[in-house]
């Protein structure tokens, strides 16, 4: 059957019209913000430079993947009957990441007009990392001696915004504010056992991985509320949403025996499930590229993303330059 003009112009309104909305009004706010930056005929304004000192409060860090790892490795069949009904022969514990962050916000801002400023910013880098180590020995007599070090590294951010003052020239101040920016993750992970059975000598397997420094491009959108204390002097206030997450990570993992085996692969980051060699326990892992060998059976493998976003109240101060 044959379509007329019509109908194409029908089809192409009804998938595209969605689209083209939301293109013209975020034009339509873009060009509304734009009209802004410039005063208008016979006015006199002077670009103003400041910076702004901000420390936030919000919900812990999502460390998601490793702490599901963390917390079942530490739960595993074997320990948990250990802990209940033979507490002399295991000591120690796989903890969790910290999710608390120290979050404190540099940012340089310069005002193109009254009302439009732009702005470029930073924040302070953190570490959260633990050392655990679970010493059990069996009612045969065998030794096992798990040790686990994870860790994750966030790197400052570099942020770009745009603000939009609702009341200019007013020493009780509202501005609404969006953005970008580029933020950096690495992720890495040192795991060791060590096995006795007297009288034969210790045996060990060791694995360390790293994931590169990852990046992505997050977005953030927020309100400001400004009370002028002097004239280069104010005091901010601050709610602030941000959206930014990494899908995919790549890494580096290298896998070392006592009986000299080394072994290096890279790929993805991965989130599964695999057998303990000597327990048989069943235990969540994380770690680039390889799922293991055959024996430690494997499964429910997927990529392994890493989640920045969250919520914050921000109380801080803003120096005017100029």
């Amino acid at each position: 059957m044959m379509r007329t003009n019509k109908d194409y112009r029908r089809r192409a309104h009804m998938m595209g019209g969605p689209q083209i909305k939301a293109s013209a009004l975020f034009s339509l706010f873009f060009m509304l913000m734009i009209s802004q930056a410039f005063p208008e005929e016979g006015t006199r304004f002077r670009p103003h430079f400041s910076i702004k000192l901000t420390k936030g409060w919000g919900p812990d860090l999502r460390i998601g993947d490793m702490n599901t790892h963390l917390e079942s490795f530490d739960n595993r069949n074997t320990f948990v009957y250990y802990r209940q009904y033979e507490p002399e022969l295991i000591s120690g514990e796989i903890e969790t990441l910290d999710g608390k962050v120290s979050d404190w916000n540099l940012e340089f801002r310069l005002d193109i007009s009254r009302r439009v400023g732009l702005a470029l910013g930073t924040s302070l880098p953190y570490q959260k990392a633990n050392d655990g180590t679970i010493d059990l020995t069996t009612t045969v007599g065998q030794r096992m001696v798990y040790t686990i070090k994870p860790r994750i590294q966030v790197l400052p951010p570099v942020i770009w915004g745009i603000y939009y003052d609702l009341f200019p020239d007013s020493r009780f101040d509202i501005q609404l504010n969006l953005g970008a920016g580029l933020y950096l993750v690495r992720m890495s992970e040192y795991y060791n056992i060590e096995v006795t059975l007297p009288p034969q000598e210790p045996v060990w397997w060791r694995r360390t991985w790293a994931t590169d420094i990852a990046g992505t491009i997050g977005f953030h959108a927020g309100v400001e509320f400004d009370f002028a204390i002097t004239h280069t002097v104010a005091i901010v206030a601050e709610l602030q949403v941000r959206y930014a997450r990494m899908e995919k990570l790549y890494g580096s993992l290298l896998e070392e025996t006592v009986f000299g085996g080394h072994d290096e692969y890279r790929g993805p980051l991965y989130f599964f499930y695999r057998s303990d060699e000597f327990t048989g326990d069943g235990y969540a892992d994380l770690q680039p590229a390889y799922a293991g060998p055959s024996w430690s059976f494997p499964w429910g493998d997927r990529l392994s993303p890493f989640d920045l976003s969250r919520y914050s109240f921000r109380i801080g101060i803003r120096l005017k330059v100029f």
